[in-house]
């Protein structure tokens, strides 16, 4: 592919994401059948993408960097937006999320083949925190107990260990 095919990949994404946000296969035609598959985990793409549709009507997403090439972008961007549908089993709490974080996109055949999110669990996180919502990731707090009883017999911090507690 060239540069330029791989731009046009990304406007159409930049234009699903904003413009069009309101219509999930704005976003789930610019993938590949494996990016599909690879997008979510397995779960179906169409669901998850009308879910936050559902959520976060008033979705805008920001792009402050992207970098282009042949196979792929990749582009660091924030995000904002109001809960005010159902979320995830949660009556909608209505208060505002504002997330800024990176993700690199492979582009083959001039779909998306592949997208995966830099740090995804910390952006998952604070998304739950901004939110008021539990973050289904935590494992509550008798692990986090259990974990900071093993840092102190190691005599290292969680801090010191690469570990938000």
């Amino acid at each position: 592919m060239s540069v330029q095919e791989t731009r046009a990949a990304f406007e159409a994404f930049k234009a699903a994401n904003n413009e069009q946000w309101l219509d999930p296969e704005a976003t789930v035609s610019l993938y590949s059948e494996e990016g599909k598959r690879r997008a979510f985990g397995g779960r179906d793409m169409l669901e998850v993408e009308t879910a936050y549709r559902v959520a976060f009507p008033g979705w805008r997403r920001e792009f402050n960097r992207v970098v282009l090439g042949e196979d792929g972008f990749a582009c660091v961007s924030r995000v904002q937006a109001t809960n005010t549908g159902p979320f995830m089993g949660s009556p909608p709490t209505n208060r505002a999320m504002d997330l800024e974080f990176a993700t690199f996109f492979r582009v083959r055949d001039r779909l998306i083949s592949e997208s995966v999110i830099v740090n995804n669990e910390m952006v998952a996180a604070t998304m739950f925190e901004q939110l008021g919502l539990p973050n289904p990731a935590d494992p509550g707090p008798p692990a986090r107990a259990m974990l900071q009883r093993i840092f102190e017999d190691s005599n290292k911090s969680p801090k010191d260990m690469g570990f938000i507690l």
